[in-house]
């Protein structure tokens, strides 16, 4: 089964934005918990499998909203 493209090209853009760090680097990835956040972290998780990077999702509660 083919990938849908966008998530395709989600990948493919965050492996280039990678392609600098060096393996065993510790990647912070800010995570709110929409959908693109989650797909960024999603992306990034999968690419750290081949280039041997720790990702960690990050989420802060600022309090600026009363349901936060």
């Amino acid at each position: 089964m083919a990938l849908h493209p966008a998530v395709a090209a989600s990948r493919v853009a965050v492996r280039r934005a990678l392609a600098g760090l060096e393996p065993g680097a510790t990647l912070l990835v800010a995570c709110s918990g929409g959908a693109d956040s989650l797909a960024l972290l999603a992306a990034a998780v999968f690419e750290s499998r081949t280039t041997n990077l720790r990702v960690v999702g990050v989420t802060v509660d600022h309090g600026l909203q009363v349901d936060s």
